[in-house]
């Protein structure tokens, strides 16, 4: 299993704070196996009740700039964004 180092996890976070501003309230990620066996990142991106849907739209972007910060160290690794918000329950 590959590693997050704390620079990427750092660099994931501020493209995702960057792109959805003051609507983030917290990031966390984590590295796990898919139920197929494969590396994911799952990111928990908990956001405000209040941030309008189309915010939303740029979900597809995020996925874009995520990947590209991840660089070739997590190579292989499926990122998966899931928007959420606080009580959510992250399940990985």
């Amino acid at each position: 299993m590959k590693t997050l180092r704390d620079e990427v996890r750092a660099d994931i976070e501020r493209v995702v704070r960057e792109m959805f501003k003051d609507w983030v309230l917290k990031v966390t990620m984590k590295l796990a196996r898919s139920p197929f066996g494969d590396e994911c990142l799952y990111i928990h991106m908990y956001l405000d009740d209040n941030m309008p849907p189309e915010e939303g739209a740029k979900l597809g972007l995020l996925l874009k700039n995520v990947s590209d910060v991840m660089g070739e160290e997590l190579d292989g690794v499926s990122p998966y964004i899931r928007p959420m918000t606080e009580g959510s329950v992250e399940y990985v």
